[in-house]
């Protein structure tokens, strides 16, 4: 059995799986543990990193909370190309990776409802732009780690 790292808290699940068992499911911690976090609190109560996806929408530079800021555009409305910037809370271009993403160091080119991966320094995002009316944007995006296969860019 692999040793578990400080970031992993097993919780032991009541009532969960075949009678008289025990469950251990693992969560990983997104920020230091705080005071009030335990076996039956949620994890929004823990700041715990989950599969759920955060939605942020704008037009010009997008806040994404925890890693820095966005800003995707097109070429003009009836078509053309997408682009976006992406810089890291720390001021630095974030850099795209997967197969629907072309370009950079800055700025990359991407295609509307497909997936990519942004990286800083300190954090990596799943992220996926959509076109809203009136020219706005939606950007979905969830914290993970890039899968070694993912490509594109550079």
């Amino acid at each position: 059995m692999a040793t578990p790292d400080s970031s992993v808290e097993p919780i032991t699940g009541a009532g969960v799986g075949p009678p008289n068992k025990s469950v251990i499911i693992t969560l990983r911690r997104a920020s230091p543990g705080r005071a009030e976090c335990g076996p039956r609190s949620t994890a929004e109560e823990c700041d715990i990193v989950t599969d759920k996806w955060e939605v942020a929408e704008g037009t010009g530079w997008i806040s994404l909370p925890g890693f820095g800021r966005i800003d995707p555009r097109r070429d003009n409305e009836s078509g053309g190309r997408q682009y976006f910037t992406a810089m890291t809370d720390d001021g630095g271009f974030a850099q795209a990776y997967g197969s629907d993403v072309t370009g950079g160091p800055e700025t990359w080119h991407f295609e509307f409802d497909r997936a990519f991966w942004l990286e800083g320094r300190s954090s990596s995002l799943e992220v996926e732009i959509s076109l809203l009316e009136g020219g706005r944007y939606a950007v979905k995006f969830r914290e993970g780690e890039r899968p070694a296969s993912a490509a594109g860019g550079w």
